[in-house]
């Protein structure tokens, strides 16, 4: 006879915390107004207020915003793969994929709030944020949990702090990472256009996606050839 392991274990309570915060983000995205009136005013004061006691003045109203949309999609970054996703690295395109998703729905159904691609840049920005933390979470807690070669466990998480790491050092495919950038603004050229032709995007929106793609694509060509370098018998 076998017995059912409790709900909280294993990817039951994970995927829940998903489903709650994928219910807020909506709540955040698809509503009629994003914030009170006031909102802005208050957080406008409070920078004034800093900036007199010293906070550079390039810390403004839109750079607060940006950074709160990379915030908003840190925790998708890290949840999905959590949730089941066997290829962590997955979790930013579809990131990339539900920012587009929000920006288009509050485009064509929410007057009052404005779809921009730099939301989108930014939120995928975020879920590659979480995906990086989640990798490096992992990392630690494999070389804390693997004994050492003569069979002792590794010292506690603060002792390995303050000694030298034994880490093997991450192999990065960065030919993926940078197809997935090309793609990321490759989506993002698509949904500019689709602005700019509502007149919602300017001439720069297209000119920057343009450049993000001409960008990946040198990086691309980078990468084969110092692969190819790698890869070459060495001389002699």
């Amino acid at each position: 006879m076998t017995t059912r392991s409790p709900w909280w274990t294993g990817r039951r309570p994970v995927r829940l915390l998903l489903a709650v915060y994928l219910l807020a983000v909506l709540r955040i995205t698809q509503w009629p107004s994003f914030a009170e009136p006031g909102a802005f005013t208050g957080l406008a004061e409070v920078l004034a207020w800093l900036h007199a006691r010293g906070l550079p003045t390039a810390v403004d109203v839109a750079l607060v915003e940006a950074l709160a949309n990379v915030a908003m999609l840190v925790p998708f970054g890290v949840l999905v793969p959590l949730a089941g996703l066997r290829r962590t690295w997955l979790a930013v395109p579809l990131g990339c994929a539900f920012s587009i998703a929000i920006e288009l729905a509050q485009l064509a159904f929410w007057p009052t709030r404005v779809a921009t691609v730099q939301d989108v840049v930014m939120n995928t920005l975020g879920a590659a944020v979480g995906v990086g933390l989640l990798t490096l979470g992992r990392r630690y807690a494999a070389h804390v949990s693997t004994p050492e070669a003569g069979g002792a466990p590794r010292p506690g998480a603060l002792r390995t702090l303050v000694r030298p790491s034994t880490l093997e050092p991450v192999h990065l495919d960065l030919r993926r990472v940078f197809l997935v950038g090309i793609g990321a603004w490759g989506v993002a050229l698509v949904v500019v256009g689709v602005l700019a032709a509502s007149g919602r995007a300017a001439t720069t929106d297209v000119v920057t996606c343009a450049a993000g793609l001409a960008l990946g694509g040198l990086a691309l060509l980078w990468e084969r050839r110092h692969r190819a370098q790698a890869d070459a018998p060495p001389p002699g």
